[in-house]
């Protein structure tokens, strides 16, 4: 648990361990501990953090907890991504929203390969076109993503042709 609070604070594991118990054991926290949240966590593990918390069954649960979350730290990439991820199949208009959120903090090439899925689930080729002229331009630099764009250039190829007249 010392691992997740942030070193910046001197602050003792004990008197922490119920918000701690209760975030990971009940994939949970009040709002009254979201100002706690901003004070213990380091945010550099914020992604294990949100993974913990997807174990949760309860999508509710979960979008909550992340919700408040996000009000400690509103500049997360990692916490917009992960609720996006849950919005995709019910409310993909919050998805997309969502999604773009992250990429304003991070560009993460697999946030814009989500992005493209919605797009061609909803007919929309001309934004498909888009965010994978985006996801070449932010982000091709890395060899290994370079090899995986080229793949999805071949499967998107007749999207691209068609939105591109």
């Amino acid at each position: 648990m010392s691992n997740y609070v942030s070193n910046e604070k001197r602050i003792e594991i004990e008197s922490v361990q119920p918000f701690f118990e209760s975030l990971f054991f009940n994939y949970s926290i009040k709002e009254s501990d979201s100002k706690l949240l901003k004070e213990l966590i380091n945010p550099i593990h914020l992604n294990s953090i949100a993974e913990i918390i997807k174990f949760c069954k309860d999508d509710l649960t979960v979008i909550s907890t992340l919700n408040l979350m996000l009000q400690s730290f509103s500049e997360s990439a990692i916490i917009y991504k992960n609720l996006a991820q849950l919005y995709i199949n019910s409310n993909q208009e919050k998805a997309i929203e969502l999604f773009n959120k992250s990429l304003q903090y991070e560009e993460d090439p697999a946030v814009y390969i989500n992005l493209i899925s919605i797009y061609i689930s909803k007919s929309d080729y001309e934004s498909v076109r888009k965010c994978f002229d985006q996801l070449k331009a932010y982000c091709s630099d890395n060899p290994q993503i370079k090899q995986k764009i080229d793949i999805l250039r071949e499967k998107l190829n007749p999207i691209l042709i068609v939105s591109a007249s």
